[in-house]
Order: C-alpha cells, then structure tokens, then sequence
C-alpha cells in the first residue's frame, strides 16, 4: 500500500468515525428527550391523581385531610407556577365549602401573592372563590404610571420593573424607594406610596449630567469672553495734534 492510499484509508476512517459520534450523539439526545417526555407525561399524571383524590375528600367533607394533602402538594411543586395555581384554587375551595372565611382569606392572600391575577376556574370551582380573590386584590393591590421621559428606567426599592412610558398594574402596595434613570442625565429619586385601589401617577423632570470638565470649560470661556470685552472697552492713548508749523519769512525787498 502506497503512502497516498494509507492517506486516503486513513481519511475515511477518521470522517467514519466522526459519524458514528455524531449518530450516537443524535440517538442519545433523542433517547434524553423522549425520556424527559416520558417522565412529564408520568408526573402530569400524578399530580392530577392527587388533585383527583382531594376533589373526593372535598365531597366527603374531609376537609382536614383535603388541606394537608393540598399543603403537600404546594411544597412538592413548589417550582411549578401551573400545579401551584390549581392547589391554590382548591385550597381556597376547602375553606369556602367548609365556611372558614378567615382561613380562605389567609390562603388567598397567600396565593396573590405569588399570582396576582390569579382566577378560578368558574365551572370547576365556586364562585365565591373569585370573590374572595377580587376582594383582597382591592385590599393588596395599586398601580403606578411613570409616562415622562421616555426611554428611562424605572427602580422599586432597587429592582427594575420597566421603561418609561411604564403603568404597573395589581403592584403590591406600600412604600417604596423611586429612582428613574436615564444615561447622560442625573438620577431622579424620591419616596412614593402605593395605596390600595389606586393609581399613583409621576411625571418627572431630569436634570442633564455635567461631565467633569463642563464647568471648567464653561468659566473658562467666560472668563476669556469677559477679558476681550474689557479690552475691547478699554480706552487707547491718542497721538498728540500735529503741531502748526511756521509761515515762511517773506523775501527782501531788492535793492536799487
């Protein structure tokens, strides 16, 4: 075998191989995937076992054991927001049935927090359920409108919550420190209060940001500006007048 076949040979072998990696690689990705697939479709069955059982202690009237397993099921999907809005509605569900207002209400406000436009289900849950959820968003909730200058960002006790024009609805209310920024201008920041039921609106006004050497430049200009004028105004020495010079003496009479 010559060196330009043992080349070649050699060649083929190594794209062979790159191949064959690349297949595995493609074969084992697809296996994680339809793996991970599987292990969904298996957890989503479970959950809606679990929300099945507690929908039948409801109807026993076990609502006890109904909380407790609903308590369970929010600490095991305490990641996933789609299970945890399901649990909540139930949760509150059982007070309502069970008539333990003060503890529906401790549980919504407990679930708005975390999902302020949260809403149930009306042909699968109660009714008063969404009451009980309009209330306190009343209760917990404002809106704040930032509109002027456009392009700044908007800071809430130190965490970003838009660009203007900004209007934050269902914000939980309080107190909080305002800062809108917006480059080559100085910060603007004041104390504002988020009430309840209400829209707290600002249109603020920013100040440009000097560089550091605006000022210096600035007084210098004016100082040379002033300098020019001063000797501009300034009076000049005049040249003396020219002095009259002296009739010429008129000639001798000529002698006879």
């Amino acid at each position: 075998m010559n060196l330009r076949t043992l080349r070649t040979s050699s060649c083929f072998r190594f794209v062979c191989l790159l191949s064959v990696i690349a297949l595995a690689g493609a074969l084992f990705s697809t296996s994680l995937a339809t793996s991970q697939a599987a292990d969904d479709a298996v957890a989503a069955e479970a959950v809606q076992t679990k929300f099945q059982q507690v929908v039948a202690l409801r109807l026993k009237g076990e609502y006890d054991r109904a909380v407790e397993m609903l308590r369970e099921i929010i600490a095991e999907y305490s990641n996933s927001d789609e299970v945890l809005r399901i649990a909540y509605n139930h949760l509150v569900t059982v007070y309502v049935q069970n008539d333990d207002e003060p503890s529906g209400r401790v549980a919504a406000r407990t679930a708005l927090e975390r999902f302020s436009d949260l809403t149930a289900d009306p042909f699968t849950f109660p009714g008063k359920v969404n009451d009980v959820y309009d209330q306190l968003r009343k209760e917990m909730f404002g809106s704040l409108v930032v509109s002027e200058p456009q392009d700044c960002h908007v800071y809430l006790d130190s965490t970003h919550v838009g660009d203007t024009p900004l209007r934050l609805e269902l914000y939980p209310i309080g107190e909080y420190d305002l800062t809108v920024t917006k480059s080559g201008y100085k910060d603007y920041v004041t104390r504002i209060e988020i009430q309840p039921e209400s829209t707290r609106e600002l249109s603020v006004s920013l100040d440009r940001d000097r560089a550091w050497w605006y000022w210096p430049a600035w007084i210098g200009g004016a100082t040379v500006a002033v300098v020019a004028l001063v000797i501009g105004l300034s009076p000049k020495d005049e040249a003396p007048p020219d002095q009259p010079q002296p009739l010429p003496e008129p000639p001798e009479p000529p002698t006879n």
